[in-house]
């Protein structure tokens, strides 16, 4: 049985009845009146917590609160405790080496700049939806270091934050805080609980149209560098559905050509679930070729020449326009690749999951009209 804990005894203050555990103050200076409280925490009146209040009534409403968090095993955050502020803790986190890559650095650094001297404590559901709702309203500031653009890039259009990206954003702020209670050992009352992320509604249908596969790979010619790569990164992605920050980060002691298959470790994975990709012989002839032609002994990455995910995208943006393939994005690749998938094959849903990393069976809905013939041809 717990025991209950108490407040220290009543005290009075030049004749006035206080409540136990409410001590009067008055400022030798000011002469202004304020109120402390006072909460054991421990057997001994030597570990308490103290608040001093302006208003008594606002005294006697956080000790009530807290005495009963207290009574109930909980915690109360020390004054050391809540002057902790929020970029104070991602700098903490990013010191811990949490950081899992340079995204979302990024991200952190961006909302160390969005909070910077607000404290932790401080983040109340009012404050973290006003935040949530300016970042979706706010313009996304061109590159300072793109000098020159490329003719075929529609950089000067007016873009706005996505709901995809402010969902990173938030996410990252809640792993961010809710780890640092812990690691801090401090109470938490997440805001998060009572202010949902952004909805994302990236469900596109886009498919290959007749004739745009072989456009998309004669336009690769085009380009300045890396013609053959881009070929195969692209027949690479419409033979396996991986995700282009998948493809970017494979090894090539991740390619397994005697048994055929792509091993992706949990970690380069977006659903943090180890995943293997069975190579068609398309797939399998492609990596050989480009291993023995455009291979380099000094990099272990098979596609090591681009950085990242965001760099391949504004390439493919300009071969979709030398290739006329209009509103055609690489993670279509993904969408067009999963439709073969079904089409081409009679795998079951679960098998194709399995392949392409779709963690809810329910995105895979949509492709169940793709076998509606095959399926009537199944029935008595």
């Amino acid at each position: 049985m717990t025991q209950q804990l108490e407040v220290k005894p009543q005290s009075r203050r030049r004749g006035r009845k206080l409540p136990p555990g409410i001590t009067e103050r008055i400022s030798a200076t000011t002469k202004e009146k304020s109120y402390q409280v006072r909460l054991r925490t421990g057997a001994t009146a030597n570990k308490a917590i103290c608040r001093t209040f302006s208003s008594l009534d606002d005294a006697r409403a956080w000790q009530v609160e807290n005495l009963a968090k207290l009574n109930a095993n909980g915690r109360v955050s020390t004054r050391a405790q809540r002057g902790i502020t929020i970029d104070a803790a991602i700098h903490e986190y990013i010191t811990a080496e949490k950081v899992m890559n340079e995204k979302e650095k990024q991200r952190l650094l961006m909302l160390v700049d969005e909070f910077n001297g607000l404290a932790v404590m401080d983040l109340t559901v009012a404050r973290l939806d006003a935040w949530k709702t300016e970042l979706l309203k706010t313009e996304v500031s061109p590159d300072p270091r793109r000098k020159i653009v490329h003719p075929l890039y529609d950089g000067t259009r007016v873009r706005t934050y996505s709901e995809s990206t402010v969902r990173k954003y938030f996410y990252t702020l809640k792993k961010v805080l809710e780890w640092h209670s812990v690691y801090r050992n401090y109470p938490f009352n997440s805001p998060f609980q009572h202010v949902s992320a952004p909805v994302e509604n990236n469900s596109r249908t886009r498919r290959l149209e007749e004739g745009e596969e072989q456009r998309i790979l004669a336009a690769c010619d085009k380009m300045y560098v890396n013609q053959e790569a881009l070929k195969t990164i692209i027949q690479v992605a419409l033979e396996t559905a991986m995700r282009a920050g998948e493809i970017l980060s494979l090894e090539w002691h991740e390619v397994d050509f005697n048994k055929r298959r792509i091993e992706i470790p949990k970690e380069k994975c977006k659903t943090k679930r180890y995943r293997e990709v069975p190579m068609t012989s398309v797939c399998l002839a492609l990596l050989k070729t480009y291993q023995q032609t455009h291979g380099n002994p000094n990099e272990t990455r098979v596609f090591y020449q681009w950085e990242d995910s965001n760099v391949l995208g504004h390439r493919f943006k300009i071969i979709t326009k030398n290739a006329q393939a209009h509103d055609l994005r690489f993670h279509d690749l993904r969408h067009e690749a999963t439709s073969r998938f079904y089409e081409k094959t009679d795998l079951r849903d679960t098998e194709i999951a399995s392949i392409t990393g779709h963690s809810d069976m329910r995105t895979l809905r949509r492709y169940a009209n793709l076998r509606s013939n095959s399926l009537a041809a199944r029935l008595w």
